[in-house]
């Protein structure tokens, strides 16, 4: 995101694809990303979570859930 003036947009758009079991997980870890930069930690790692457990052997999964337990935890 380069500007930050969609982010009730964003938060809503997060929680609808968190409520849908055929969000791909790879959208996941971009949402979690993307909260990262806009400092929500708590969306961002349940994002990141919810990418961890659809596919747990994914390291771009993992590695931005361990960033931002690392950065934020």
């Amino acid at each position: 995101m380069r500007t930050f003036n969609e982010v009730p947009l964003l938060h809503q758009l997060v929680q609808r694809l968190l409520a849908t079991p055929a969000t791909p997980h790879s959208l996941l870890v971009e949402c979690a990303r993307q909260l990262s930069n806009l400092n929500d930690f708590a969306l961002a790692l349940t994002c990141a979570e919810a990418a961890v457990a659809l596919v747990p052997s994914d390291p771009a999964a993992r590695l931005v859930r361990g960033q931002l337990l690392a950065n934020y935890g």
